[in-house]
C-alpha cells in the first residue's frame, strides 16, 4: 500500500458494504475518506491513537470505491490513493489448497498441506499472474484447533506477504459436524485469524459425513446467521460457503432419501443463510470435463451467486502429475455476475505451475497457450533450482510434449523412463 501515514490499514467487503479499518500507533494527524462511485463518502478523522472504523452505506453491486489519505496538520495536504475496488459483484479468480494429501503420499517428508514456504512461494506466482486469491482449505489438516506458536508466526508472515502483494489470503474453516461446541470453537479460530492478519474465511462442509442432512444444514445456517454473521465481521469476513451438496451427483454425504434434485439438496441451507454469500460448487460432477454458465449450476430462486471450485488438476496421489490444461471452461465463469473460479491444486506445488498459468487466461486454452504454459513452468523450475539453466530448453520441450500427450503414468519412475529429460525434476 503506497502511503506514508503510520496507520495499519485494511479494507473489507461484506455483501455490498465496504468497511475501512485502521489502527494508528500514535495520535497522528491523518484524515481518511472512503470515496464511492455514487459520489457519497464517509470521512473519518485521524488522531484516534488506537483503532477506528468507517463503513459506507449500501452500494450497488459492481460499483467501486477507493480510500484516500491526507495529512491533516494544515487542512488537506497531498492525497494518496488506493486503486479502485469492486463492491459486491466482481468475480474472484484464484486457487485453493483443498486437496487430500495422505501420509502415504508424502513428498520430501511433507504431507497433509503445503509448507508455509511453499504457500508463500505460490502467493508470488499468483501476484505475477494477476490472480486475486489464495484459499487455504486442505482436507487432511485440522483447520479449527489453535495453532502452535510457530504456526502463528508463520501465518502472520504469510498474511503480511499476501497483503503486500495484493493477493487475498482466505482461510478455510472445516467445522465438521455442527454441535453445541461449534460456535465457540469457530469464534476462537476467527480471533486467532484476526490476530494473524487474515481478513477473510470460508466455511467448508464438502465431503463431511452427514453434513447434507436436514438437521445439519439447519445447524449450519444457525451457526452462520446467529453466531458468525456479526462476529468481528469487519475484521474477518465470510467470503463463501462450500455446502455438502457441492456437486450435482448425490453421494453418501447427502442422503438421497429426502431430496431428488441439486436444488432441493441445497434448499434448506440456501433459505437459512444471507443470499449475498456465495456457494462454492464443483459443477455437475466432482471433476467435470466442461463447465458453463448457467447450465452447470443449480437454479436457486434466491439468486445466490456461485463460485466454481474447479477440481481439474487436484489429483490426490504423489505418483501422478496433472498434465493437461483446464479446457471447456466458459469465459463467463471468470467475470461478474458469476462469482468466479477457484482452481483446486495438487501437491507439491511445483507440479501445478502450468495450471496456474492457464487459470489467468480465463478459459482461453489452445496450442499457443500450451507453449506459453510450458515455458512459464520451466522458468519456475529453473528459478527455484529444480533444474539448472542449462537444462531449461530440454525440460521445457519435455513439459510441452507431456501437456499435449496427457498420458497416465503410474509412478514418477515410469514417467522419467518414458521422458528422460524430466529425470530428477519431480521426486
Amino acid at each position: 500500500l503506497n502511503h506514508n501515514c503510520p496507520a495499519d490499514i485494511s479494507t473489507r467487503v461484506s455483501g455490498t458494504t465496504v468497511t475501512v479499518h485502521f489502527t494508528e500507533p500514535t495520535a497522528a494527524r491523518w484524515n481518511y475518506v472512503l470515496l464511492l462511485a455514487s459520489g457519497a463518502s464517509a470521512w473519518v478523522p485521524g488522531g484516534c491513537g488506537s483503532s477506528c472504523m468507517a463503513s459506507s452505506s449500501e452500494q450497488p453491486a459492481g460499483s467501486s470505491y477507493s480510500l484516500a489519505i491526507s495529512h491533516g496538520v494544515n487542512g488537506w495536504g497531498q492525497w494518496s490513493d488506493f486503486s479502485p475496488y469492486t463492491v459486491g459483484g466482481g468475480a474472484i479468480v484464484g486457487v485453493v489448497e483443498g486437496f487430500y494429501w495422505s501420509n502415504a503420499h508424502a513428498v520430501h517428508g511433507v504431507s497433509g498441506q503445503y509448507t508455509h514456504a511453499q504457500r508463500r512461494r505460490l502467493l508470488r506466482v499468483l501476484q505475477d499472474r494477476g490472480l486475486q486469491a489464495f484459499v487455504y482449505a486442505p482436507q487432511t489438516a485440522d483447520t479449527i484447533s489453535p495453532w502452535p506458536a510457530v504456526d502463528s508466526r508463520e501465518w502472520r508472515a504469510t498474511a503480511d506477504l499476501a497483503r503486500s502483494l495484493g493477493v487475498r489470503l482466505v482461510y478455510g474453516l472445516r467445522p465438521g459436524w455442527v454441535d453445541g461446541t461449534t460456535p465457540s470453537r469457530v469464534q476462537d479460530k476467527l480471533d486467532e485469524l484476526i490476530a494473524a492478519g487474515v481478513g477473510e474465511y470460508v466455511l467448508a462442509w464438502d465431503d463431511t459425513a452427514g453434513a447434507g442432512t436436514l438437521d445439519q444444514m439447519q445447524a449450519q445456517g444457525d451457526l452462520i446467521m446467529t453466531h458468525l454473521s456479526n462476529y468481528r465481521s469487519s475484521e474477518c469476513a465470510l467470503l463463501a460457503i462450500v455446502p455438502a451438496a457441492y456437486h450435482a451427483k448425490t453421494d453418501t454425504h447427502v442422503p438421497a432419501g429426502h431430496n431428488t434434485t441439486w436444488e432441493s439438496q441445497l434448499l434448506l441451507l440456501d433459505g437459512g443463510v444471507d443470499t449475498r454469500i456465495p456457494f462454492v460448487l464443483a459443477g455437475p460432477s466432482v471433476t467435470p470435463l466442461a463447465v458453463s454458465v448457467p447450465d452447470s449450476f443449480p437454479r436457486l430462486s434466491s439468486g445466490r451467486p456461485f463460485i466454481l471450485w474447479d477440481n481439474w488438476c487436484a489429483v490426490d496421489t504423489s505418483t501422478r502429475i496433472p498434465w493437461a490444461l483446464p479446457r471447456n471452461r466458459d469465459p463467463a465463469l471468470f467475470r461478474a455476475p458469476f462469482g468466479g473460479v477457484l482452481l483446486n491444486l495438487a501437491f507439491p506445488p511445483e507440479r501445478v505451475i502450468h495450471a496456474i498459468f492457464a487459470l489467468a487466461l480465463h478459459g482461453a486454452v489452445d496450442a499457443a497457450t500450451e507453449e506459453q504454459a510450458a515455458a512459464y513452468w520451466a522458468g519456475f523450475l529453473a528459478h527455484d533450482r529444480f533444474i539448472t539453466d542449462a537444462r531449461r530448453p530440454a525440460v521445457q520441450a519435455a513439459l510441452l510434449a507431456a501437456i499435449r500427450d496427457d498420458k497416465f503414468y503410474s509412478s514418477i519412475g515410469e514417467l522419467t523412463a518414458a521422458v528422460p529429460a524430466l529425470e530428477g525434476v519431480f521426486l
